[in-house]
């Protein structure tokens, strides 16, 4: 049986791997509109930003949420 540690550890790996996927749909729902840049409200994981920015995408922190554009 998994332990509650373990259990945390696959949920917050979960969690980021299913906003990475929103993400991605957001983007390309954005593209097929032509736009070049998007607003996500909420709480952006660091490792997420991170990821973004790796991609040569800039995040900007808003008053609520991120502004991803590329």
């Amino acid at each position: 049986m998994l332990s509650a540690k373990q259990a945390r550890e696959k949920t917050d790996e979960n969690k980021v791997a299913n906003f990475r996927k929103e993400i991605e749909k957001i983007i390309m729902h954005a593209i097929d509109k032509g736009r070049d840049a998007v607003n996500v409200s909420g709480t952006v994981p660091a490792e997420i930003i991170d990821e973004l920015k790796e991609n040569g995408y800039t995040v900007e922190k808003q008053a609520v949420g991120v502004k991803i554009s590329w």
